[in-house]
């Protein structure tokens, strides 16, 4: 091992038993279809009527947040594997988050904190996935569950039930409408990604504004609930995006980029630490820790 990566990895190791986690390595979980096939979701209240109301002042509150796409083995033919997550890596992940006393919250949950409505406990995180894909439902929601977390779904609305057009990877189903009702119902976040997964710094303001619009419109009515934070596909936005998201009645967006959100990060740009078949558990515990301090 190289003078520089054995160190970063020493180091890492340090990071971990000081978010109070004994370092080991990925465990099998094995097959995820065969062991955590399309649940009977449980119903669990909403993510806000469970978050402990403890101590953390506005002001003091870093939140991370986790940028996922698929939780699934990798297919061969797959061109942009950057996007998957292995199942047995992602519940590796979930079992660090909850041995570092991490608590999932919802966006609705951190925008009322940031008006002063809402305590947060000592450690929340929100954990995102981008597009809506079947296999959100059929595998990584069982392993959310059963590690005791909640997650926000970013939905692109005119393709539910449909396959990911917008784009040349390999075509994979996405949620369906039924999905993702009984996703809401069970307590988990529904949040937009426009109507047609668009860039939408590049479209007429009027279209934009109907991709926003339209997107919030549609999913508010299928899950009849509040859609208020707006994921930007293919991380594109500008002032003029922004404007046109609370002109559409958003409240906050999320953007990725590898930092944590402080109380003075902007709304409509809460950045997300992206997470992929790359990412080791070193590494995950290194960036939940560093990404902690102003400085990194």
């Amino acid at each position: 091992m190289a003078p520089k990566r054995r160190w970063k990895t020493l180091l890492s190791g340090n990071f971990i038993q000081l978010l109070g986690i004994v370092s080991h390595p990925l465990s099998p979980v094995g097959s995820a279809r065969a062991r955590h096939a399309p649940p009977g979701i449980r119903s669990h209240p909403p993510m806000s009527a469970r978050v402990p109301h403890g101590s953390v002042s506005q002001n003091a509150c870093t939140l991370p947040i986790l940028s996922y796409h698929k939780v699934d083995e990798i297919p061969r033919d797959a061109r942009f594997s950057c996007n998957y997550v292995w199942p047995r890596q992602f519940a590796a992940q979930l079992r660090l988050l909850r041995r570092a006393g991490f608590v999932s919250i919802s966006l609705a949950d951190y925008c009322a904190h940031r008006d002063g409505l809402l305590a947060l406990p000592a450690r929340p995180i929100v954990i995102t996935f981008d597009d809506g894909y079947r296999s959100n439902y059929s595998v990584a929601v069982p392993l959310l569950e059963r590690y005791g977390f909640r997650a926000t779904f970013f939905i692109v609305s005119d393709y539910l039930g449909r396959t990911n057009a917008w784009d040349d990877e390999r075509q994979e189903p996405l949620l369906s409408s039924e999905q993702i009702i009984a996703m809401h119902q069970a307590g988990f976040e529904i949040q937009s990604h426009t109507r047609t997964h668009a860039r939408l710094p590049t479209l007429s303001v009027d279209r934009a504004r109907e991709e926003l619009a339209g997107s919030r419109a549609a999913l508010e009515n299928l899950i009849q609930a509040p859609v208020k934070a707006i994921a930007y596909p293919w991380g594109a936005y500008d002032e003029s995006t922004i404007q046109l998201a609370r002109d559409a009645g958003y409240s906050a967006g999320v953007i990725v980029r590898r930092r944590t959100n402080f109380s003075d990060t902007p709304i409509f740009a809460l950045r997300r630490i992206g997470i992929n078949y790359e990412t080791s558990y070193a590494r995950f515990a290194w960036d939940l820790f560093r990404l902690r301090w102003r400085g990194a």
